[in-house]
């Protein structure tokens, strides 16, 4: 059994060397280490990066897990660093800002748990949680063989900015948008299972994940209401 949870790097330090280690790893699974966008100091500090980890409950190991980049006044999210050649993607981002947006990046999952659909899940929870932190939009730069499991969440590609290589040949990166409030181009079973998500979240849940999918108490009198 796994435990999914988002993480405040400036509440727990060690976080931050134990998952980068393991996308480190994993990165390197795929010679893509390339991709591993390093983490300012001064992002955590500031409060711009929240780590969502998945560990197992018996040895405490992180086995998965994502960075939420939430854009703060001073900062440039890693896409708008990446991508500093598409001014409208930054005019985009800027504009959005006051709404609260923010970057998914750094998605990693230990090769023993791939295929199982828990980076599913961590994109599912990514996408749950947003709202309850002041988030109106997010994104992401994410590749060919991924992103066809992102879509039926709600994720969008964006038809201006896709098919670029990167980190190499290998892989065609896209950037891709969700309005995580409304989820109004997710499938209609996984916007339940998203917003039945966030009502266990927003009750303070714990979130637990095994291969045969999410687990949490939240009781049925309280799930959302498919559309």
């Amino acid at each position: 059994m796994f435990h999914i949870s988002l993480v405040d790097p400036r509440e727990q330090p060690e976080v931050v060397a134990d998952f980068c280690l393991g996308q480190a790893v994993a990165y390197s699974d795929f010679g893509a280490e390339r991709a591993a966008t390093p983490i300012l100091e001064e992002e955590i500090d500031d409060g711009c990066v929240q780590f969502l980890t998945t560990r197992d409950e018996d040895t405490g190991e992180i086995v998965g897990g994502l960075r939420l980049y939430m854009r703060r006044e001073g900062y440039q999210l890693p896409v708008e660093r990446l991508l500093g050649a598409y001014p409208a993607l930054l005019d985009e981002i800027k504009a959005l800002s006051h709404r609260g947006v923010a970057e998914i990046g750094g998605t990693w999952v230990q090769s023993s748990w791939r295929g199982q659909g828990l980076g599913v899940e961590l994109y599912r929870f990514a996408a749950a949680i947003m709202p309850l932190l002041n988030i109106s939009r997010g994104l992401a730069f994410s590749h060919h063989r991924v992103i066809p499991a992102w879509k039926p969440l709600g994720w969008v590609v964006d038809a201006n900015i896709r098919g670029i290589d990167y980190p190499d040949a290998r892989y065609r990166s896209s950037v891709i948008w969700i309005d995580p409030l409304t989820l109004h181009h997710a499938d209609a079973k996984q916007y339940h299972l998203t917003m039945n998500l966030r009502a266990a979240l927003r009750q303070g849940l714990p979130i637990r994940w095994t291969p045969r999918g999410p687990q949490h108490d939240l009781p049925a009198t309280m799930a959302a209401v498919p559309r």
